[in-house]
């Protein structure tokens, strides 16, 4: 009953949907604190690919902005659209993350991810859904800091890469912040 809005955009379902948590922070100089490089997960983006959703399977991502800015996140080879925003407690986020309401997370030995823990314990205030321009599918979509960014994907054959028909094998899930 709730899948059509008012401007007659059909919204994808979530029920039975894969949820991936996937968390942005910012490495930081550790004397004058400038920005070093964006990090999904605790690993930099242009890293390898994290995230591999299967062919025609619809997931969730929740981006989870630890930063102080806002980043427009791009999930490759997908639309998607923009399901909600959320605040959460950022300082008891990092505290299970790292141990510390001020730690900066970095990747676990080898670079590679660690475990994102669960944040929905740790929301706070109202669900936003998306403002007006915002629904619609969408190639890149702004993640606000100290919020949830709740968004949907068909993870279709219809973005083909050169030379084939759609994503090549492992590369369906990479993201990135284009900002």
């Amino acid at each position: 009953p709730d899948t059509v809005p008012p401007n007659g955009f059909a919204k994808l379902p979530q029920n039975g949907a894969v949820v991936r948590q996937v968390y942005l922070n910012e490495k930081v100089d550790g004397v004058t604190l400038a920005p070093l490089g964006m990090q999904l997960n605790g690993v930099p983006f242009e890293y390898k690919v994290t995230e591999t959703p299967v062919e025609n399977s619809i997931e969730v991502w929740k981006f989870i902005n630890l930063t102080v800015d806002a980043h427009p996140m791009h999930p490759h080879l997908v639309k998607h659209q923009i399901v909600a925003r959320q605040t959460f407690n950022v300082g008891a986020y990092k505290a299970l993350l790292c141990g510390s309401t001020t730690c900066q997370p970095g990747p676990a030995p080898g670079n590679e991810m660690q475990v994102v823990p669960d944040v929905t314990p740790l929301l706070t205030g109202m669900v936003v859904p998306p403002a007006a321009y915002e629904t619609g599918w969408k190639d890149a979509s702004q993640a606000p800091p100290g919020m949830v960014t709740t968004i949907v994907a068909k993870w279709d054959a219809r973005w083909p890469i050169a030379g084939g028909n759609g994503p090549a094998p492992g590369t369906a899930g990479g993201q990135h912040c284009k900002g």
